[in-house]
C-alpha cells in the first residue's frame, strides 16, 4: 500500500477517507522502543463510500475504489493535494457481477494499463475478478468489464491481486493463494489456478511483491 517510487508521498486508505504521509513522515525513527507516537497525516481526504482498495498507473496516478462500486481516479500532482478534483470516476453499479452487486476488494494495473479488480460476495460464494483496458479507464462511465474470471467455485473471500514479474496474476483467497498466468487471463471465463498455495489459517488482505534490482 506504500508508494515509494521517485519520493513521491504515500498513500493509504483509512474508514471513510484516504490519508497521505509524506516519505519523511515514514522514515523517521522516534525513540528505541517498539512503540512509537501516533503519526498525524500529511493530508485526508473525506471518502464518502468506505474506500477499500488503492493503486497506483504507471504514471503515477492514484486510483481509489470503494466498497459501493466507484472507482475514481486522482492525477499524480493532486495525490496529496488538500482538496483535490476526481480527473475519472468509474461507476461499477452498471455491471453488478454475477450475484447482481459489486464489492470491490483490491485493484492492480498490468504492464500494459489495464486495471484489473476483484469482486468479493461474502462466505460460500466464489468471487470474480475483472479486466478494464486503458482505454476504458480514460474517461467516467460505467464501462463493462473485457475480461471476467470467476473464480473456482470452492474459493471465497478473494481480497487482493499482485502481478509478478512474469505477468502472472496472482489471488488471494481463504486459506490461499492462486496464480493464473498471461494466456488465462486474455479471455472471460473460468481458468483453474496454474499453482495454488494452501495457508494454515486466514484471508491475505493484501499482496505485494518486493522489487528486484
Amino acid at each position: 500500500m506504500v508508494d515509494v517510487r521517485w519520493g513521491r508521498e504515500p498513500l493509504v486508505p483509512a474508514y471513510g477517507a484516504v490519508s497521505c504521509f509524506t516519505a519523511a513522515q515514514l522514515g523517521a525513527v522516534v525513540g528505541g522502543g517498539p512503540f512509537v507516537p501516533v503519526t498525524w497525516p500529511a493530508n485526508t481526504i473525506p471518502w464518502p463510500g468506505d474506500p477499500s482498495a488503492l493503486a497506483f498507473d504507471a504514471a503515477g496516478n492514484m486510483w481509489v475504489a470503494d466498497l459501493h462500486g466507484t472507482v475514481v481516479e486522482f492525477s499524480s500532482s493532486q495525490s496529496c493535494a488538500t482538496s483535490p478534483s476526481p480527473v475519472v470516476t468509474i461507476s461499477l453499479g452498471n455491471y453488478g457481477g454475477i450475484y447482481g452487486y459489486v464489492i470491490v476488494r483490491g485493484m492492480a494495473f498490468d504492464a500494459s494499463g489495464n486495471l484489473w479488480v476483484v469482486h468479493s460476495f461474502g462466505s460460500g460464494i466464489p468471487g470474480e475478478v475483472v479486466e478494464y483496458s486503458k482505454t476504458q479507464l480514460a474517461t467516467s462511465g460505467s464501462p463493462v468489464p473485457q475480461v471476467v474470471l470467476t473464480m473456482p467455485t470452492q474459493t471465497t473471500h478473494p481480497m487482493d491481486i499482485a502481478f509478478d514479474r512474469k505477468g502472472d496474476m496472482w489471488v488471494s483467497v481463504e486459506y490461499g493463494l492462486y496464480e493464473f498466468t498471461p494466456a488465462q487471463l486474455a479471455s472471460s471465463g473460468s481458468p483453474s489456478p496454474a499453482v495454488v498455495i494452501g495457508l494454515a489459517a486466514g484471508t491475505p488482505v493484501q499482496m505485494v511483491f518486493r522489487p528486484t534490482s
